[in-house]
């Protein structure tokens, strides 16, 4: 019976996200578990023709022994066997260390490399630990980080990305040819992300803010046109136009105010000294001032 086999790539998108540096490392260190599992079959594989190199070297002294052992003092295959063991001898040595330093530079290339950009389009690239790389961004990122895993080893499919950008907010994407790996490093991976998503995500969000201030203007507008239709002396055309002139102000207002939001509010912050996040600042703000107009209005509406 054929064996099917198949692969995955799953990858979602949210628009906030915000943690400290703390967090970030979290993140990052169960990319780096995620790898674990295949990490010592690729440097096995990397190395593989040092190591059989090694296993004929190592045939060879052997032999080389024997011959000695077995000839005479003078003879001229003792000298030929010494010959080829010193020669054997200080291959091995070198072919030893060669995969000592191949096996740490296959380990290194499954370490997650991280390429920071800032507003001028210009690139830093790093590759490290998961604690180096969360400690480098909470000093560098500017504007967006694209982090990966592996760096730059190519492994069966199996991949991981975590994308942050200011204006964007967070993608993950993990893929593989087997199905089950990319599952389980996916779902481990977005209960993580989730853990930093804001509770003012909903600023980053245009139906949301627009949306939100419409309604307070609407309903301010309509209790100001209540009140001066009830009024005595006020003409209901200037009632009219006062509503007009409302309704324009208020449309440009939540044109300017929701550009504003977005701009103060970035998708993605890592927040640094145990300080609030800007976003929650901003929905503190603007939260207290649209019920202070609305209650503004009620109160002198009642007065």
């Amino acid at each position: 019976m054929a064996v099917i086999s198949g692969s995955l790539a799953r990858t979602r998108q949210w628009d906030a996200w915000a943690g400290t540096s703390d967090d970030l490392r979290q993140l990052l260190l169960i990319v780096e578990k995620q790898f674990d599992s295949v990490a010592e079959s690729y440097v096995l594989r990397e190395t593989q023709h040092l190591r059989a190199r090694i296993k004929t070297l190592k045939n060879s002294i052997a032999e080389a022994e024997r011959d000695i052992a077995e000839s005479e003092a003078e003879d001229l295959r003792r000298r030929i066997a010494e010959d080829r063991l010193a020669r054997n001898e200080s291959e091995l040595t070198d072919t030893q260390q060669e995969l000592i330093d191949a096996e740490n530079k296959a380990r290194n290339s499954l370490r997650i490399q991280a390429a920071f950009n800032d507003n001028v389009s210009t690139t830093q690239t790093y590759v490290g630990s998961a604690s180096d790389l969360a400690d480098a961004a909470g000093d560098v990122f500017a504007s967006s980080v694209i982090f990966t895993a592996p760096g730059s080893a190519y492994l069966a499919g199996e991949r991981i990305a975590i994308e942050l950008a200011v204006d964007s907010g967070l993608k993950l994407t993990v893929s593989s040819n087997d199905e089950k790996w990319a599952r389980a490093a996916f779902s481990e991976l977005e209960d993580q992300v989730l853990k930093g998503i804001p509770s003012w995500r909903y600023l980053r969000s245009l139906p949301v803010v627009a949306g939100s201030l419409a309604g307070s203007f609407a309903v301010a507008g309509a209790l100001i046109v209540v009140g001066l239709s009830n009024t005595k002396g006020v003409p209901s055309s200037a009632v009219a136009n006062i509503a007009l002139l409302f309704i324009f102000v208020a449309l440009w207002a939540v044109v300017g105010i929701t550009a504003l939001v977005r701009r103060m509010v970035p998708a993605v912050e890592i927040i640094r000294g145990g300080r609030n996040s800007r976003g929650r600042a901003v929905w503190t703000f603007f939260g207290t001032v649209i019920v202070t107009i609305v209650l503004g209005v009620l109160v002198n509406r009642i007065s």
